[in-house]
């Protein structure tokens, strides 16, 4: 049941690894394009 519980916990933490890893690359792109735009 322990090492079930950890590998369920494994799962969901790689999970959010997958879909935050994206959203941040994609958030630090746009606050790039932002100040890029705001320098011009």
């Amino acid at each position: 049941m322990r090492i079930y519980r950890r590998r369920s916990f494994l799962k969901l933490l790689s999970k959010i690894f997958i879909l935050s890893f994206p959203a941040s690359i994609f958030n630090s792109s746009i606050i790039h394009s932002f100040g890029a735009s705001k320098k011009k």
